[in-house]
């Protein structure tokens, strides 16, 4: 029958659009940021976070110690220059200075425990920004091919897209229609070629008088066990 070659050439062409689409889709999907690529991110940026603050830490324990180291310079200077004499002024700034060192050993203990963090948060990021840009430089790879892809898929869609056009403009409308019925009951294939004397869709055996009217052409054959319309090149 006139143009059952050319709804099995839609078919065919339907089938890759399907599939090129479902591409497209994917490789979309798969543009931008990975997962992989945001935890090694995130990761780099929650201990570049830490080492900072434990920096501004430093510095203030520092700047406090500092300041205590004066106050304590100015007590020494007056308990061993002779400036104090009241006998229980001297016993307060006594008391004063044992505090005041006392507050300074534990200021230089939490100084040294603040280096040993700052300096294993240090070795930490390093490997972490190491792991990041390893990861950077395999995305930034797969990036390049993905675009190349993608134009590369709406190429071959804008082509399909003209081509599924023209097949349909110059199908008889009934047998577009029952094509278009057929492909909405049988997941987009309506219509089966015969190979080897089977079905393409159902692989079931075709009788030979019916595989002799679909050579015939003139009519449409649908197979008898899964419906879809028959065809032979």
């Amino acid at each position: 029958m006139p143009g059952l070659q050319s709804v099995y050439q839609l078919q065919c062409a339907e089938l890759e659009r399907a599939d090129a689409a479902r591409k497209l889709q994917e490789a979309e999907r798969s543009l931008g940021e990975s997962a992989e690529l945001r935890r090694a991110r995130q990761a780099l940026e929650g201990e570049e976070a830490k080492l900072s603050q434990l920096r501004t830490r430093l510095r203030d324990l520092e700047l406090e110690l500092e300041g205590l180291n004066d106050k304590i310079a100015e007590g020494e200077e007056r308990l061993y220059g002779g400036q104090v004499r009241n006998p229980k002024e001297l016993e307060n700034l006594q008391e004063e200075l044992r505090s005041l060192r006392s507050r300074r050993d534990h200021l230089e203990d939490s100084i040294l425990h603040g280096l040993d963090d700052s300096e294993e948060s240090e070795k930490r990021l390093g490997g972490l920004r190491a792991g990041w840009e390893k990861v950077q430089a395999a995305w930034q790879a797969q990036q390049g091919g993905l675009t190349g892809s993608v134009a590369e898929l709406k190429a071959q869609l804008a082509r399909l897209d003209e081509r599924i056009a023209h097949l349909r403009a110059i199908i008889p409308a009934p047998l577009l229609d029952e094509y278009d019925d057929l492909c909405r009951k049988k997941g987009g294939r309506g219509i089966a070629a015969i190979r080897n004397g089977l079905c393409e869709g159902c692989r079931v055996a075709v009788p030979t008088g019916m595989v002799q009217q679909v050579r015939r052409g003139d009519t449409v054959i649908r197979c008898g066990n899964c419906g879809r319309i028959l065809w032979m090149e």
